[in-house]
C-alpha cells in the first residue's frame, strides 16, 4: 500500500553509528585525524598550503580532561559548517571517481565519532574569509537520550535540540579546523594518555617514517615503480601539551633494531637486513602494492606494535595485523613478519568500522594475491626454522662423539700425558665452537639455551678428562730415572705429532708394555 507518510529516524540510530561504530575511543581520534588530512591535501591543492606543508596538532590538557585536534587545512566558511557538521551522512568527497581517489573519509558521520566519550564536542572552523564558525553539542544531553526509559525521539531532534552554531569575526587569512572535546569520561581515558595516544597515531595515521629507520627512500621507489607515490602521502602530526608546546612530533614506528620477547618471556635482538617490494614474483598488480622487512626470523614479533603485514589506504590504516592474518594457514605466523600493504583501487571501501574492506570482486582479487604472499613466507618461515634445528642437532651429536671418547679414554687409560692433554684441548676447541655458535644473531632464545646446555655439559667433560692423574706411561716408567723420562716424553711428542690418533696410542702401548720391568730387552 502507497503512504506519503515520511519515515522518521529515531535517536538510538545515533548511537549505533557512534559508540557501535568506534568502541575502541582512539578510533575516534582517527577519524578526526581523516578529516583532517583530507582539508590539509585539499589546502595543497588549491596552493593555500605548500605540497609539503600542513600540520595536525593533538593538544592534551590532563587537568581540564579536554583534547583538541586542530588542522590548517582548508577550513569552512558558515553554510559549509552548518551543512558538514550539523548534518549527518552527508558528504561530497566521494561523489566522483577523482574525490573517492583523493580523500580518505567520505560517510559523512566520523565527526560525531567522539561524542560518546565527552560532555561536550565542538567544532570551530574558518576558510580564511574572516568569519569564524563555531558548532557544539551537548554531548551529555544527547547521550542521555540514548539510555533506557527515555522519552522516545528523533536524531533530528536530539541534535537540534542539544546543538548550537554561532558565528564570530575572525583574522582573513587563517583557515583552520578545530575539534575539541571537553569533559573525556572515563571511557575516554585514553585520549588523555600521551604515550597510549602517540603508539595509536604512529601506527594509524599518515605520517612519515621514522628518521632512523634506513628503508623508507626504498620503500618510496616501490610506490613509484607502482605508479602509486601518492599512496605515501603524508602530513606532520604533534601532540602538544595544554600550553601548546610540542612535545611529541608522531612518526611511523618501525626501527632497524629492536628488542621483543618470546613465549618464555626472553628477549632477543632484531636486525633488519633489507626490505622486498610485494608482490614478489615481480608480477605486475592493479590496485594494490607493498613491501615486507627482511630480519631474522625466530618466533613472534612480541611486543612488537608492528608485527605483521598492516593494511593501509591513503596511507591510514584500516584495521589491524587480524586483516591479512587469517590469510595465513597458521595465523600464528602473521606474527614473525612485518611490513605495509598499500589499496590504491579506488573501487575498494573500508567498512564502516574501518576494520576491514567491504566484500568485493576487486578485494576478493587482492586477498587472493595476498593468500599467495602468505604462503611463500610461511614456507620461508618452515624451512629457516628446519635448518636452525638441524644445525643445532648436528652441535648435539658432535658434542655426545666427544663425550663418549672421552668416556672409552677414561676407562680403558690414557696411554700418556701427551694423549690426556690431546683430548683436552680437542673437547676445549669444540667448546669455543659452541660458545661462537651460541653468539650468532640468527639464534632465537630457545635454540642459545639448548647451545648452552650442551656447552657446559661438554666443560664437565674436559675436566673429568683432566682429573685423571695417572696415565699407563706414568706406571710403566716409575722406575726409571727422571732423564730418561724426560727423553722418552719427547720421543712420544715426535711420534704424536708424525702418526695419526690410532697408531699413536698402539705404538705407544707396546712402548709401555716393553718398559715394564723384569720385559726382556
Amino acid at each position: 500500500m502507497a503512504s506519503s507518510r515520511d519515515p522518521t529516524l529515531g535517536v538510538h540510530l545515533l548511537e549505533t553509528i557512534t559508540k557501535g561504530m568506534y568502541s575502541e575511543p582512539l578510533h575516534s581520534v582517527r577519524e578526526y585525524v581523516q578529516n583532517a588530512y583530507d582539508s590539509i591535501r585539499s589546502a595543497r591543492r588549491n596552493g593555500l598550503l605548500t605540497p609539503d606543508a600542513g600540520e595536525i596538532r593533538v593538544g592534551i590538557d590532563t587537568e581540564a580532561r579536554t583534547v583538541r585536534i586542530r588542522d590548517d587545512g582548508t577550513g569552512l566558511g558558515p553554510e559549509e559548517a552548518a551543512v558538514y557538521l550539523l548534518d549527518l551522512g552527508k558528504s561530497n568527497k566521494a561523489e566522483s571517481d577523482a574525490g573517492s581517489m583523493r580523500n580518505a573519509g567520505f560517510r559523512g558521520i566520523g565527526r560525531m565519532a567522539g561524542i560518546t566519550y565527552c560532555k561536550s564536542l565542538r567544532f570551530e572552523t574558518s576558510n580564511g574569509n574572516g568569519k569564524k564558525c563555531v558548532v557544539e553539542f551537548d554531548a551529555t544531553g544527547i547521550n542521555r537520550l540514548t539510555r533506557a526509559g527515555q522519552k522516545a525521539t528523533t536524531i533530528v531532534n536530539a541534535i537540534r535540540d542539544n546543538s548550537m552554531l554561532v558565528e564570530e569575526a575572525e583574522d582573513h587569512g587563517h583557515h583552520y579546523l578545530e575539534v575539541v572535546l571537553e569533559g573525556i569520561n572515563k571511557a575516554g581515558e585514553s585520549f588523555l594518555n600521551e604515550d597510549y595516544l602517540e603508539r595509536y597515531l604512529a601506527q594509524t595515521a599518515p605520517v612519515a617514517y621514522n628518521p632512523d629507520w634506513s628503508f623508507g627512500d626504498k620503500i618510496r621507489s616501490f610506490a613509484k615503480e607502482a605508479e602509486s607515490e601518492s599512496s605515501l602521502d603524508h602530513i606532520r602530526v604533534t601532540i602538544r601539551d595544554a600550553t601548546g608546546n610540542r612535545r611529541v612530533d608522531v612518526r611511523r614506528p618501525f626501527s632497524n633494531t629492536f628488542r621483543t620477547t618470546n613465549r618464555q618471556g626472553a628477549q632477543r635482538t632484531v636486525r633488519v637486513k633489507d626490505v622486498v617490494a610485494l608482490p614478489r614474483d615481480g608480477n605486475p598488480v592493479d590496485g594494490w602494492w607493498g613491501w615486507l622487512a627482511l630480519h631474522e626470523r625466530q618466533g613472534a614479533l612480541a611486543n612488537t606494535p608492528f608485527a605483521g603485514l598492516r593494511m593501509r589506504m591513503h596511507n591510514i590504516a584500516v584495521g589491524d595485523v587480524a586483516v591479512v592474518r587469517d590469510l595465513f594457514t597458521t595465523p600464528s605466523h602473521a606474527m614473525w613478519c612485518f611490513g605495509e600493504v598499500h589499496v590504491t583501487d579506488s573501487t575498494l571501501t573500508p567498512n564502516a568500522q574501518r576494520d576491514n574492506f567491504e566484500d568485493s570482486r576487486a578485494w576478493r582479487r587482492i586477498k587472493e594475491r595476498l593468500r599467495n604472499e602468505t604462503v611463500g613466507i610461511e614456507k620461508e618461515i618452515r624451512r629457516e626454522s628446519a635448518q636452525r634445528s638441524a644445525s643445532v642437532e648436528t652441535l648435539r651429536r658432535r658434542a655426545e662423539a666427544k663425550r663418549k671418547e672421552a668416556d672409552r679414554a677414561i676407562e680403558r687409560g690414557f696411554v700418556s700425558p701427551d694423549e690426556q692433554k690431546a683430548l683436552v684441548r680437542k673437547i676445549q676447541d669444540e667448546v669455543k665452537r659452541l660458545a661462537q655458535d651460541e653468539g650468532k644473531r640468527n639464534r632465537g632464545e630457545e635454540e642459545k639455551e639448548t647451545i648452552r646446555t650442551i656447552r657446559r655439559e661438554l666443560e664437565d667433560v674436559a675436566k673429568r678428562v683432566e682429573s685423571v692423574t695417572t696415565t699407563k706411561a706414568d706406571v710403566a716408567q716409575a722406575h726409571l730415572s727422571r732423564e730418561t723420562r724426560r727423553v722418552l716424553r719427547r720421543v712420544r711428542e715426535v711420534l704424536q705429532s708424525e702418526l695419526d690418533d690410532e697408531t699413536f696410542r698402539r705404538i705407544t702401548e707396546k712402548i709401555n708394555v716393553a718398559l715394564q720391568p723384569g720385559q726382556r730387552n
